[in-house]
């Protein structure tokens, strides 16, 4: 996906993402860029994907480290995540309303898998 697809901030020399610019509303699939403008992708901001209907699937790169509130409320057609190992943070309802989501996969002993447990995601938890 390209960079000019998404909304950002860049603040201390990284970008946090804002979410998909009104053109880019109606992708099913998200491939998130490493860097933008040169500056590496470190977070997914508060409703970035808010309520993105058509996503079924979201590829972030290991340098993401926060996902913010709300970030993927409502993305009732997504079906699967996978949450990169150095992600430290996670909002809360980061993936609420998701209904069709069969598979968060994380790195065992990570920040994510006990998220995971705790926020009653259990049974669709994948190790890797």
């Amino acid at each position: 996906t390209p960079a000019s697809a998404f909304g950002y901030d860049i603040r201390e020399g990284e970008v946090i993402l804002g979410g998909l610019r009104d053109e880019s509303w109606s992708l099913s699939e998200i491939v998130i860029p490493e860097k933008i403008g040169g500056y590496p992708v470190t977070s997914i901001g508060n409703d970035a994907f808010w309520n993105c209907r058509n996503l079924t699937s979201i590829e972030m790169p290991e340098g993401i480290t926060s996902i913010g509130v709300a970030a993927f409320y409502g993305c009732s057609s997504l079906t699967s995540i996978e949450i990169p190992e150095g992600v430290t943070s996670i909002g809360p309802e980061a993936f609420y309303h998701c209904r069709s989501l069969k598979s968060i996969i994380v790195s065992q002993g990570s920040y994510a898998e006990q998220w995971a447990k705790d926020e009653g995601y259990a049974d669709i938890l994948v190790l890797k």
